[in-house]
């Protein structure tokens, strides 16, 4: 088990009135440091700047609440002509339904694997047991239904499509951790996990608790609106939650390479792996154990890197081989006898949470690709987009 670690001399805790927010989920750094200026800004509602979400130039991100009355709602039911309510067998047979559409500039789009995952979670509640899967080709959407039913990512899915091909990822956000709801000793364990020389950890704690707390009161190694950091820039600390968390290289400490990864500092210095990978702003705080990266389950405090081997071997099944019929626990107590965990631990994973999924579509042709990933929030049979990024690469 890690060792707690202890605060550095001098800072303060937080006021329980101030506690980390329940919501959702320019240039950089200290005024000197020229990192954070290669960060792209537009201008949010919020009024301060808005990152570009992710790093590729040229990307669409929307918020649902960014795109107007009606434009984030997709209901599951219209999403092919049968309502969604064929076999899934009917999904894989390389119908028009999922053929990749040719702009009239000779773009693809990668929209129709969005359209394959809502009719995959059509079907969540046809594939609740291990029994009766077809031999033939669609008992990968059937598989896949059966894992995302169970809180487990489906990774690497594929269509071949007349000229070009599809591929797909569905992961629920909560295998991530939710930056909004993190407490100090999360912060401390994901910066160490990203190689964030430890004198820095003090100042970005405080700075982003700055940055979304209500007030404009300051942390002992904080910014307010008031510091030059901001006033430079012309703007404010949001003095609320991240919808984004590409928002994080407006706050005051976090460079582009603490954000997404980097060349470290020195000369004898690991390199900054970047911890956006392992975090979200989507879903209630606790971690999905059954998709979560290795990485993120050792952000958990607690829980080692034994008890992180033991969770992995763990969701595997009976069989030990991931990607099977039997992959997942089928409760946190599972979890917690299996890896050897405190009850404490149990408050802070969960092993079927996929009420947010983000969709990772590729649409490819030849040498062009799209890219689409969205996040879905799904209640019962109802799906509705609240993200929505696309990007066109061409292969080098």
């Amino acid at each position: 088990m890690r060792p707690v670690r202890a605060r550095t001399a001098g800072r303060a805790p937080p006021p329980a009135s101030r506690s980390p927010p329940s919501g959702a989920g320019g240039p950089r750094s200290s005024g000197d440091d020229p990192e954070q200026a290669k960060a792209g800004t537009g201008t949010s509602a919020c009024g301060c700047p808005a990152v570009v979400a992710g790093k590729a130039a040229g990307g669409t991100p929307l918020r649902a609440d960014r795109i107007g009355a009606g434009g984030g709602a997709l209901g599951v039911a219209d999403a092919f002509p049968d309502g969604g309510r064929a076999g899934l067998q009917h999904a894989g047979g390389g119908g028009d339904q999922f053929t990749i559409p040719q702009a009239a500039g000779g773009g693809v789009s990668g929209t129709g694997g969005v359209e394959l995952a809502r009719y995959i979670l059509a079907h969540l509640g046809d594939v609740s047991s291990e029994e009766d899967f077809p031999e033939a080709d669609e008992g990968d959407l059937m598989l896949a239904a059966l894992h995302i039913s169970r809180g487990i990512g489906v990774r690497g899915l594929e269509r071949n499509l007349g000229r070009g091909k599809l591929m797909l990822d569905i992961v629920p956000e909560e295998g991530r951790r939710n930056v909004n709801l993190l407490t100090d000793e999360d912060w401390e364990e994901i910066l160490d996990l990203g190689n964030v020389p430890e004198e820095k950890w003090d100042e970005l704690i405080d700075c982003f608790r700055d940055w979304v707390d209500a007030n404009e009161e300051h942390r002992l190694n904080g910014a307010e609106s008031d510091d030059p950091f901001y006033r430079d820039r012309g703007y404010e600390c949001k003095n609320g939650p991240l919808d984004t968390v590409d928002e994080l290289l407006l706050i005051k400490g976090f460079t582009p390479r603490i954000v997404y990864g980097g060349p470290a500092e020195g000369e004898d210095e690991p390199p900054y792996t970047g911890i956006a990978r392992w975090l979200t702003v989507w879903g209630d705080g606790r971690v999905n154990v059954n998709t979560a990266s290795r990485e993120v389950l050792l952000t958990i405090p607690e829980i080692d890197e034994l008890a992180v081997d033991a969770i992995i071997e763990g969701r595997k099944g009976s069989d030990g081989e991931a990607g099977t019929r039997d992959d997942g626990f089928t409760s946190v107590e599972e979890v917690i006898a299996a890896a050897g965990l405190s009850r404490d631990v149990a408050q802070r994973i969960t092993v079927s949470s996929r009420k947010y999924l983000r969709v990772v579509s590729t649409g490819q042709v030849g040498d062009l690709a799209v890219v689409v990933w969205c996040v879905l929030e799904c209640e019962g049979d109802n799906v509705r987009v609240v993200f929505w990024r696309e990007d066109a690469a061409t292969k080098s």
